[in-house]
């Protein structure tokens, strides 16, 4: 493996898209990334596993991208993870910068040239991610659909508020949308992995891995608050709960392979003050339920009430990190109710997810 090379005036960045059954988005995915403002760049299309027509609609775009490159992937048995370490080998040898974009996702034309801003301030940034905004709905999205697109929005803006509020202790490089510095890359793979993998390609969540092994190195990582992007996301709450057994299951997976350390500690410690919190929450709902049956009087504690505005003021506050705010953003907030049943819905997806890491579960893999 080579040593990328040091950064000229004008870095050439790799546009990595891994791409698998994309059909439906691959044209848009490589338009997004050929109408970058920065100049100097090139766009590889990795095509991995794919039974449709991914391929085929890639490569008929090289004749209006001169800067494409499209090929299939061989014998990649470690899915996305897999896919960018064969694109990263084969054609980001002579890149100065690598920027990943999922097919689902499309960024916004000055995303490379606000991530090389960033990046150029601290030569310890290893990379940089972009804020995650949801594509519109389909105009003829089913009432169900609307609901968990419009949940999951206001989902995604508070998770980046909190990172856009705390970019020096970001916890995952959402993988969607993202700038890598080579060097940081390459040093995973000679350091950490030991086998030329970047990405580590028997973990399904390979972007929370490789934040951890780059945070491990002394890497520093952070999100960029003027990147912006916008992603795909389920529309059916099945495949949603995969996903999100998928993501916190192996998020599990690879707490318990890092251990305890100074990287990881914070994230184990979230997760025993979740159980803890979630154990009080079930044992207040039980209680509550047993006095509304027995109509046993029960007294309201002024304080809650506090805590309870305090939580909403916060909440409503956040709304200012949503993209493209309307009026169903704020009534939704607002209600608090539909959100809470929301979050209940992911607790339980936590609590299963951890069975299944502590029982080694089977693997399940769903297209999303």
């Amino acid at each position: 493996m080579n040593y990328f090379p040091k950064v000229p005036t004008f870095p050439k960045v790799a546009i990595i898209i891994p791409a698998q059954n994309e059909q439906k988005n691959i044209v848009r995915a490589i338009r997004s990334a050929d109408q970058q403002t920065h100049p100097n760049k090139k766009i590889i299309v990795a095509v991995d596993n794919s039974s449709d027509y991914t391929y085929q609609i890639a490569k008929g775009r090289q004749s209006t991208v001169p800067n494409l490159t499209v090929f299939y992937t061989y014998e990649n048995h470690g899915r996305k993870a897999g896919a960018l370490n064969q694109a990263i080998d084969l054609y980001c040898q002579d890149a100065d910068f690598i920027m990943v974009l999922d097919a689902d996702t499309i960024a916004a034309p000055d995303v490379i040239t606000e991530a090389l801003r960033v990046l150029s301030t601290d030569s310890r940034l290893g990379a940089v991610c972009a804020l995650t905004h949801l594509t519109p709905l389909p105009k003829n999205a089913t009432f169900d659909q609307k609901i968990i697109w419009q949940l999951q929005k206001l989902e995604y803006a508070s998770a980046d508020s909190r990172r856009v509020e705390h970019p020096e202790d970001l916890q995952v490089l959402a993988g969607t949308c993202v700038v890598f510095r080579p060097s940081a890359l390459v040093s995973v793979a000679k350091l950490i992995r030991q086998n030329g993998q970047y990405y580590d390609q028997t973990n399904l969540t390979e972007d929370y891995e490789l934040t951890l092994s780059l945070k491990k190195l002394g890497w520093l990582v952070t999100i960029g608050s003027k990147m912006h992007s916008w992603t795909d996301v389920p529309l059916s709450f099945s495949v949603h709960w995969h996903q999100r057994i998928r993501w916190a299951r192996y998020h599990m997976d690879t707490l318990r392979q890092k251990g305890w350390n100074k990287d990881t500690r914070k994230d184990i410690l979230s997760h025993v003050s979740f159980s803890f919190l979630f154990t009080q929450q079930i044992t207040f709902a039980a209680i509550a339920t047993y006095l509304v049956i027995t109509g046993t009087p029960f007294v309201w504690n002024p304080l809650l009430w506090v805590v309870v505005v305090l939580y909403w003021v916060d909440r409503m506050y956040r709304l200012k990190y949503v993209d493209n705010l309307t009026p169903a953003d704020v009534t939704t907030r607002a209600l608090i109710i539909p959100e809470e049943m929301y979050i209940l819905l992911h607790s339980v997806e936590r609590i299963w997810s951890y069975w299944l890491s502590f029982v080694n579960g089977p693997e399940e893999w769903r297209e999303t």
